[in-house]
Parts: C-alpha cells; structure tokens; sequence
C-alpha cells in the first residue's frame, strides 16, 4: 500500500517508534526490503537517492515499485533522498514519488528556508511530503566527534519548521553518511531539546554503524525515521560472497543469497527501532 511519508511517521511520532528508511535501487533490492517489513508486520520507507540515477533511472524506479506494492498489505513510502536540485524534485513527484526529501543543509539559512518552502508549496498540493534538513550530517570518513558547528541548533529548528511548513525534520546529532573514520557519538541532550520545541517527526541520517543500543535510544526519545544504507550493502555483500564460485563454473549468481542477508539485516533494525507490528 503506497502512502506519503506523513501517515507513516505520524503513526510512529504518536507510537514512539521509528521506521527504517532503506537505500533501494533495483527489483531485489525493493523485493528484500518489502519482504522484511512484511514478515515483521512494520511500515518501511524505500530511500531512491540521486546519485542511485547512474544505475537506473528514477522513472523505471518507480514502475518497479508500483508493480509490486500491491503484493504486500504494509504502508510502504517511496522517497527520494537528499534531493539538491529543484528539477529533481519535480521529476520524482512526476515520477509518482509519495515523498521527497529536500537537502540544502550546506546552503546559508534563508536560502535552506526558501528553496524548502518552495518545495513544499509544490508537494503538498499534490499530496506529496516534504522533509529537510537542517545541521549538516556528514561524511563518516570526515568524521569528527564534537564537531558541534555542524549539528542542529534547537531554537533554529523550531523556527526552521514554523517557516518551511516541513512535514519531518532531518536533524544533525553525531551521525554521518557511510564508513565511520571513528566510533559515533550521539548527542542525546541537543534530541532531547529539538523534540521539545519540534513537533514534526524528526529524521536520522547515518545509522549505519552507530550501534544497536544508540539507535534503539533516540528511537525511544524521538526519531521517528532511520536511514539506513551501509549497513544494509554490506550484508547483500555478505551473502553475495558466501557463493562458492570457481574458474570455469557456469551457474547463474545466486542473488537469492545477498536477499536474504540484506532482508535479515532490515529484520533486525525494524526491531530494534520498535515498528515491528505497527503496520
């Protein structure tokens, strides 16, 4: 069942649970992912980013969504994420995307401000939800813990939200994108202070290898939506290598092996995040 991103994340803000946001790019992938959200009865958010447009196109993306979504009884969001440029944005809700998320955390604030308004005047007249973000979550190899300038100041979000009009927020507390140089710290007073003054559901970007007992806590004090993509590329890559294949055999790849660890490790994070039987 294909819904916005507003339902699902309300649902969870109320519930006091998050819902993973899976990075998805092929068939297999939108089958593992949809696959495990069925099996542990759980809402399930499918990332589509752009740089994701070099393997296959956003349009063939969302075909291949809409001719599956009616096989699972589940809320199930497409998403595109990190979304720099206006054009792309357009083309996703054209494309029949139920969410976007709009980034300009690197732009100075009032251009963040109005180019997400802007944004958002455009999805929300045709049903589509906005998120954004505001702090700067990073790259984990330029990982740095206490870099405090990037993270997401309290008082700014509440007015960010105010003026954006944002149906869920992407904050910045010590998490980054991709391969950690270090270990994660996560800043659990400044959740606490932006879930006081925020009423949007808040967004985690990062959550890859930040830690079960970290994700299970911010799931509990307010994050109603995880990214998760590392974590879940390494499992696919886990099983794909577990294929004992030797020069000269001729056999098709078993890409039911990387599905299954990929679905596995989705399984795991729906439960650790607290939407399993929320669907």
């Amino acid at each position: 069942m294909l819904v916005s991103l507003n339902p699902i994340l309300c649902n969870a803000n109320k519930g006091n649970y998050a819902v993973i946001a899976v990075n998805v790019f092929n068939f297999e992938t939108i089958s593992a992912a949809l696959e495990a959200a069925r099996e542990e009865r759980s809402p399930i958010i499918l990332n589509f980013g752009e740089m994701l447009e070099d393997i296959i196109d956003i349009y063939d993306f969302a075909k291949i969504v809409k001719i599956v979504e009616s096989k699972y009884d589940i809320p199930i969001c497409t998403n595109l994420d990190h979304s720099l440029e206006y054009e792309e944005s357009i083309k996703a809700i054209r494309a029949g995307f139920t969410s976007i998320m709009v980034d300009r955390s690197s732009q100075p604030y009032h251009i963040n401000i109005e180019e997400t308004r802007e944004l958002v005047k455009v999805a929300h007249s045709v049903g589509v939800s906005v998120e954004a973000e505001l702090g700067h979550v990073g790259l984990g190899e330029e990982y740095q813990v206490g870099d405090k300038d990037a993270l997401t100041d309290p008082d700014m979000a509440a007015d960010f939200v105010a003026k954006t009009g944002i149906d869920a927020l992407a904050i910045a507390i010590g998490t980054a994108h991709g391969l950690y140089k270090g270990k994660p710290k996560i800043d659990f007073d400044r959740l606490i202070e932006v879930k006081k003054q925020v009423r949007v559901p808040l967004v985690l970007h990062g959550g890859s290898m930040t830690g079960d007992e970290q994700l299970r806590r911010v799931s509990q004090l307010g994050i109603n939506k995880i990214n998760i993509g590392t974590d879940v590329d390494i499992a696919a890559m886990k099983g794909f290598n577990s294929q004992d294949i030797k020069p000269g055999w001729e056999f098709p790849i078993r890409t039911d092996l990387a599905k299954k660890e990929m679905r596995n490790k989705i399984r795991h994070y729906i439960r650790i995040f607290g939407s399993n039987n929320k669907a």
